[in-house]
């Protein structure tokens, strides 16, 4: 005789845990809207955009959490044309 599962078969919710993991510079590109690369990786060194640095040094590695980048892009929604006020400017002074 075959062990049976009480439990029904329900839909398994994998928001919480998309939400709960880490991605890539290239994949946080991407979920930002079509971001470039190197905008997302200076803005994760210059401490503008929620991050996790792996390493030490010029060559670490980011990582990015997604629910830490749909959490920063939701307290950035404004409705206005104005640029926030905490944004980067590239190193030039303003």
């Amino acid at each position: 005789m075959c062990a049976r599962n009480s439990e029904p078969n329900l839909p398994v919710d994998n928001s919480q845990d998309r939400r709960r993991r880490f991605l890539s510079p290239v994949e946080a590109a991407h979920f930002l809207g079509g971001l470039n690369v190197h905008t997302v990786v200076r803005w994760a060194r210059e401490g503008y955009l929620p991050s996790y640095p792996l390493g030490e040094g010029k060559r670490r590695l980011w990582r990015f959490l997604e629910a830490d980048l749909e959490q920063w892009m939701l307290s950035r929604r404004t409705g206005t044309l104005n640029p926030a006020a905490d944004a980067p400017t590239g190193g030039y002074a303003q």
